[in-house]
């Protein structure tokens, strides 16, 4: 069956939104445009994509994607490929409607990550007619139908309840560096895994500074530059080349003498206990 449409064409489709700042998810009508697939870092390579700059405005890099594979539903509508999109700055409100269909309450205490910012599911299938000259990689998008709200739903509570949010942001380097900003995300951030206060004062706690700066000295960041230093202090980054301790391979310094520094802070957590640079 030949294409209804050019593939270049700006195309409106029913999606499904959880709002971050709403109670209930609800069905909306969202354009698909070249604009929108230029906008999207994660998508720029398809023709149009769903333009979500009126949900994340200038937090457009920090766009992330679930995709998912709808099978074996009694409404075989409902049956296709799926992608939800969310966001991870922490600049961002927290979705509260992700988290009341979680059974999880933002406003108490929490060990679990939250998603941030609003939630937007679309359907797509591959492009059903002969490719056309010109552009990226075409995709076709469906209307969601109301019904599948049901199923979005479910898909929320294991998202959640499988700590798949929490997995991912682990290993997000964006996240992790830019939640330094912000104290109020900070337990948020390291979750169970380093107790911290509930309220933060990073100008005086240095503990919780090296704490910080070890995730830091663990990855490199989004845009290909290197690990902060290990040690607290150290303004080396950038272009210069940093070295693993040799006893744990986590933690990296720029050299031997700010290894040296740090090594009465970092042999408590070291796996090694050696005081060299690999």
């Amino acid at each position: 069956m030949p294409p209804l449409h050019d593939p270049h064409d700006t195309i409106v489709r029913n999606v499904l939104l959880y709002p971050a700042e709403g109670e209930k998810s609800r069905i909306i009508s969202k354009k698909f445009s070249e604009a929108g697939s230029e906008a999207n870092p994660l998508w720029s390579f398809y023709t149009t994509s769903a333009d979500l700059r009126s949900h994340y405005g200038k937090y457009m890099s920090t766009t992330r994607v679930k995709q998912m594979d709808v099978e074996d539903q009694d409404l075989k509508y409902n049956e296709g490929k799926y992608i939800a999109y969310f966001n991870i700055s922490v600049d961002l409100p927290v979705n509260r409607c992700t988290a009341r269909v979680a059974g999880i309450d933002p406003d108490e205490p929490r060990s679990k990550l939250l998603l941030r910012g609003d939630m937007v599911i679309v359907k797509t299938e591959e492009w059903p007619g002969p490719m056309v000259v010109g552009g990226g990689a075409h995709m076709n998008y469906l209307d969601v139908h109301p019904s599948f709200i049901t199923v979005g739903d479910r898909f929320i509570k294991h998202f959640y309840e499988n700590d798949a949010l929490a997995k991912f942001l682990e290993e997000e380097v964006y996240f992790q560096r830019n939640s330094v900003h912000s104290d109020r995300t900070m337990r948020e951030m390291l979750g169970p895994r380093i107790p911290l206060p509930p309220v933060l004062d990073l100008s005086k706690n240095k503990q919780d500074q090296r704490a910080l700066r070890r995730i830091l000295s663990r990855s490199e960041g989004i845009d290909g530059s290197l690990s902060l230093c290990g040690r607290l202090g150290c303004e080396i980054s950038g272009n210069t080349a940093l070295k693993a301790c040799s006893g744990c391979r986590e933690i990296k310094y720029c050299s031997r003498e700010c290894q040296k520094l740090d090594w009465k802070y970092h042999r408590k957590e070291c796996k090694g206990k050696k005081d060299t640079i690999n």
